[in-house]
């Protein structure tokens, strides 16, 4: 999973949750619990899941409220982080055809040079 949804989801639990719940979240997702994650890295999927989950648990929702709730979550942040991927498109329908130059962008910087 790319960092960037990492990021958000640790920040969703730390929003959504006591401030001990991003430590216990991070700690029981097998991460230590000052993890900070860095949006231009890739992470296992399995971590992803797995902290996923664990937030869910933590925060007391159902996994269905809890994507819900994530979702509008991430709709607020990434509108306000990357302003510019948004800003040009006058419809849904020009975001979708964006989407293959977003993420072969994306994945450009996660191609190891070695």
């Amino acid at each position: 999973m790319i960092g960037v949804m990492m990021k958000l989801l640790s920040d969703f639990i730390a929003v959504k949750g006591e401030s001990s719940a991003l430590p216990a979240a991070l700690t029981e997702a097998g991460f230590p619990e000052d993890t900070s994650f860095r949006l231009d890295l890739y992470y296992p999927d399995e971590q992803w899941q797995k902290l996923f989950s664990t937030g869910a648990v933590l925060l007391k929702m159902p996994v269905e409220e809890f994507e819900l709730a994530f979702a509008s979550h991430c709709g607020e942040d990434l509108g306000k982080r990357f302003a510019g991927f948004f800003r040009g498109a006058s419809s849904c329908r020009e975001m979708i055809r964006r989407q293959p130059l977003i993420h072969n962008f994306i994945a450009a910087s996660l191609r190891d040079a070695a």
